[in-house]
């Protein structure tokens, strides 16, 4: 058996006076459900080329690829427009009104069948993808939060810290920090890899930056800075990242993004308040 399926491609382009652009990943029309697909690993070779915008446009193609996967044309939609969206009539609406840094070609058809489905079709467009994604290794967040973040603040706050019982008296955990400041209110940054947390450790963020608080900034609300991917939407891992995110005080940061919150600390005030 076969399908009929309408694509567009999508492109970035760093300057849509000149014409010039990159394909990026892909938008599909298949089964009345939408599907949205596009290169980590493009992105991150554009960062250089479009500079200030860059953050930008992944913040977009995140939220696109969220939002359209939650698009459920069976049940009544959160949004009055999402079902409008599932249509040939919409991606082409899209390539003729994108027309900024992220653009959509006009739609197109394409044949897919059970051995050769949507994954397959996305390979077939872009196959030095799927050969730079066997090639690349995960991304080292690790490396790059210590190099954009930490080696930016550690002059002036306090980093790769243990908040223990010789910070806080009988406190009954060890909780390692990768920065803590104060200036009239406690800044506090922290890697999770979502992908390999339990509930203890998030948990365990909870209670320190609430003993924190107490001994130290008269229970005021602390802000806190978590560095961490979010995790694929529907899983239970997903549900810690959206928790924690809603906490208050509380905002999750892309790991990209460490350069953004090494500036919130640097232009806070805040400063080393420890005796260690």
């Amino acid at each position: 058996m076969t399908n009929q399926v309408t694509y567009s491609i999508v492109y970035i382009s760093p300057d849509s006076r000149l014409g010039d652009k990159v394909a990026i990943g892909m938008l599909l029309l298949h089964c009345n459900k939408l599907t949205f697909k596009y290169s980590e690993q493009k992105l991150h070779s554009l960062k250089t080329v479009l500079g200030e915008y860059w953050e930008a446009i992944a913040k977009s193609l995140r939220a696109t690829q969220k939002y359209i996967e939650n698009i459920n044309i069976s049940k009544k939609p959160i949004f009055h427009e999402a079902s409008h969206m599932v249509s040939t009539d919409y991606l082409q609406k899209l390539s003729v009104y994108s027309n900024g840094l992220i653009q959509y070609q006009e739609p197109k058809l394409a044949i897919l069948t059970p051995v050769f489905g949507v994954d397959q079709f996305y390979d077939s467009l872009f196959p030095e993808d799927k050969k730079t994604i066997e090639k690349v290794k995960k991304p080292n967040f690790r490396n790059q939060i210590d190099q954009a973040f930490i080696s930016k603040v550690q002059e002036q706050v306090h980093v790769k810290i243990d908040i223990n019982d010789t910070i806080i008296p009988e406190f009954y955990i060890n909780y390692p920090l990768d920065a803590v400041g104060r200036n009239g209110v406690l800044y506090l940054a922290k890697y999770i890899d979502f992908a390999n947390e339990d509930k203890a450790p998030i948990s365990h963020l909870l209670v320190t930056t609430d003993q924190l608080s107490r001994q130290y900034n008269d229970s005021k609300k602390s802000n806190v800075c978590i560095l961490g991917v979010e995790p694929e939407i529907g899983t239970e891992t997903h549900k810690k990242w959206a928790f924690i995110n809603k906490c208050e005080g509380y905002k999750v940061y892309h790991p990209d993004q460490a350069n953004e919150v090494a500036n919130i600390f640097l232009n806070s005030g805040a400063g080393k308040f420890l005796n260690v």
